[in-house]
């Protein structure tokens, strides 16, 4: 018992020194850098990873054993290996893989210098390791050892902060059980329920029962001192200040969201003139673009003018998708014709679509951009418009249903049958198809506008085409191990649960998440349009690749954090109402927004600006954390954009 008591101080005694004030830099001693040195043999960390059995309600404990080794072959190359057949599940998979890049990004290196294989045991998977591997990996990438008492739990985001999980009560007794008496967990979690129980748990006096310590985690360089003992060095923060958008944009935002503004009153107006409030659901849709353009309006007047050109943009598309779901719908009813309705959608939607898409392709796809600003700007741009593509490929498809559901109508309608479910199907599916029309429109808007948000300054970049390949092909990795993740944590259980398909739970998840549709569109479409009509080593189909799986990656991270993060609850209208997880979104938010100016100082130093796009979704980001819950989870969202735009302009330009 004594010697239990002297091992539990020694521990309390440790874990001061490992969390105690943060300082910049490296300590002193310390050989770890930013960038890291080049490996140049190989180092493996032994590891314990937690999991939780569902059919049992307890937690277990299972070890893994990750290598990491200089890499010749100049390919990714991330190996998972396990001692039995089929034992490592899917989710422990794609964990592998998003920690692995998010390693790399902490240690500011390319993810394909390494050679990184995780090695587990047993029959195990889950969803809740990505700040223990990416610890883990972190550290046999610096030839850091790990202490051997620690062990973790928690997801990491796309700006490397830790989120949140589930379970955590059932993991620490398996942990403490297994003799480990530093458990970290996600900042904002010390109370979670335990899942065998239903009970509320304080983490840290379960620890404090059983002579260890719980302690919480905001982000990956936490998860790596809590694990190793050592401080990860990174930049002090810029202040907000320095975040604070030119003059030369502060008027071209103006001059956008005035625009946007004009765009709303023309649909507003025709809306009132055509006597569309009688189409179901379309006068609360333009009253929601009125409340957005309100907003925007006061936004300007008090000069926070990336946020007021958000906000216009959302009104006047909102106006766009009321209007035309009123025109569709009277022209439906009145016509009774599908073939009227097809002429009308073809002809005001579809046709002008598919031409700008075209159009705004082979532009970008000339384009050759000989500045940072004009790099990142291009980015963006590529990835709004394959944003497009996604949602007007939906759309498409539920104009389809529309059509095919219109000779049903009017046979019903011909025989005297009541026609109150079919016409309830082809008002859902038209009102969709509208709304993700306009969403397409939107994108393709923004990625124009977003094609003038560089600087004025001419710092020149050279352009390394190996460069760009490789890391297209590492977000394209990250980006379908993070849909993988979807699929395992979320779609499987869905699809086993209800008896469909795959394909079906798919086809349904994407009917009713934005995010998930863009996840899975804007990782194919690069894929299987662009590459294949540009050409697979053509720089353009790179630039593409790297735009939509970045654009998959951060909605793929948006689902995952509203459906299993945090725990959303929606309204009947399908609108999020409330989260499950209030005081983790808190510290979420907090420290997403310290992040970005992390990144934003290391893309300073390094690259000699931060990108304006940057700039422009954090101070979007700063507006809607302070507004409802649905908007302080997307400024989540630009958060992350913030920072991956950063760490991305870094990457982008490094010799």
């Amino acid at each position: 018992m004594v010697f239990r008591r002297l091992t539990y101080l020694l521990s309390l005694t440790l874990i001061t020194v490992i969390t105690g004030c943060h300082t910049s830099g490296t300590k002193k001693g310390s050989t770890l850098s930013y960038p890291a040195k080049k490996v140049s043999k190989s180092a493996s960390v032994n590891i314990t990873y937690l999991t939780y059995n569902s059919s049992t309600g307890s937690g277990g404990t299972h070890k893994a054993r990750i290598t990491v080794s200089p890499n010749s072959d100049n390919e990714l190359n991330i190996g998972i290996s396990g001692n039995l057949s089929g034992g490592l599940g899917g989710q422990w998979r794609a964990a592998v893989w998003i920690a692995s890049m998010q390693a790399a990004l902490a240690v500011g290196r390319d993810l394909d210098e390494y050679a990184i294989n995780v090695r587990g045991q047993g029959y195990i998977d889950g969803p809740s390791a990505g700040a223990l591997f990416t610890a883990g990996i972190i550290a046999a990438m610096t030839g850091t050892p790990v202490l051997d008492n620690v062990t973790m739990t928690g997801t990491v985001n796309p700006d490397g902060s830790v989120g949140p999980v589930g379970g955590i009560p059932n993991k620490f007794i398996a942990a403490i059980k297994d003799g480990k008496t530093i458990l970290g967990y996600p900042v904002g979690q010390r109370f979670n329920a335990d899942l065998k129980t239903g009970k509320i748990v304080d983490l840290q006096q379960l620890a404090l029962k059983n002579n260890a310590q719980a302690v919480e985690m905001s982000t990956v360089y936490d998860a790596f001192k809590l694990l190793t003992g050592k401080e990860l060095p990174k930049p002090e923060p810029i202040d907000s200040k320095s975040m604070e958008l030119s003059i030369e944009m502060i008027n071209l935002l103006r001059k956008k969201a005035g625009s946007w503004n004009q765009y709303y009153l023309k649909y507003s107006t025709k809306f009132q003139e055509q006597k569309l409030q009688y189409a179901p659901g379309a006068s609360r849709k333009l009253s929601v673009a009125k409340k957005y353009i309100d907003k925007a309006v006061d936004l300007l007047r008090e000069g926070s003018m990336a946020s007021a050109y958000d906000f216009s943009q959302r009104g006047g598309g909102n106006s766009f998708s009321s209007f035309w779901y009123g025109m569709f719908y009277k022209i439906l009813f009145l016509s009774k014709d599908p073939a009227v309705l097809d002429a009308a959608l073809q002809k005001n939607l579809i046709s002008p679509m598919v031409s700008d898409l075209g159009k705004g392709l082979s532009y970008l796809k000339k384009a050759k951009p000989t500045t940072v600003g004009d790099l990142i700007a291009m980015i963006s741009a590529y990835e709004q418009m394959i944003g497009s593509f996604g949602y007007m490929y939906d759309a498409s498809t539920k104009s389809g249903v529309v059509k095919k559901l219109m000779p049903v109508y009017k046979k019903a309608l011909a025989e005297k049958k009541n026609v109150k479910g079919i016409v309830g199907y082809i008002i859902r599916y038209l009102r969709s198809a509208t709304y993700r029309y306009n969403l397409a429109r939107l994108k393709f808007e923004k990625a124009l506008d977003f094609l003038e948000f560089k600087t004025l300054s001419r710092k020149p970049v050279k352009i390394n085409e190996d460069r760009v390949k490789k890391i297209a092909k590492t977000i394209i990795s990250s980006a379908q191990a993070n849909l993988n993740y979807i699929n395992e944590v979320l779609l499987t259980e869905y699809s086993k649960k209800y008896n469909k398909t795959m394909k079906d739970t798919q086809d349904l998840y994407m009917d009713y998440s934005n995010n998930y549709l863009q996840a899975f569109y804007s990782l194919k479409i690069p894929e299987n349009l662009i590459r294949k009509n540009w050409g697979e080593k053509s720089i353009a189909t790179y630039y593409a690749q790297i735009a939509g799986s970045m654009g998959s990656y951060f909605a793929s991270s948006m689902f995952l954090v509203k459906h299993y993060g945090l725990g959303v609850n929606k309204n009947s209208d399908g609108n999020i109402e409330s989260v499950k997880m209030q005081k983790s979104l808190v510290h979420m938010l907090k420290h997403a927004e310290l992040n970005s100016r992390i990144h934003a100082a290391r893309a300073l130093k390094l690259v000699g600006e931060v990108p304006p796009s940057a700039k422009i979704f954090y101070n979007i980001g700063n507006t809607m954390k302070e507004m409802d819950i649905a908007l302080k989870i997307k400024a989540l969202e630009m958060y992350w954009r913030a920072s991956l735009e950063c760490q991305l302009a870094i990457s982008l330009t490094r010799n």
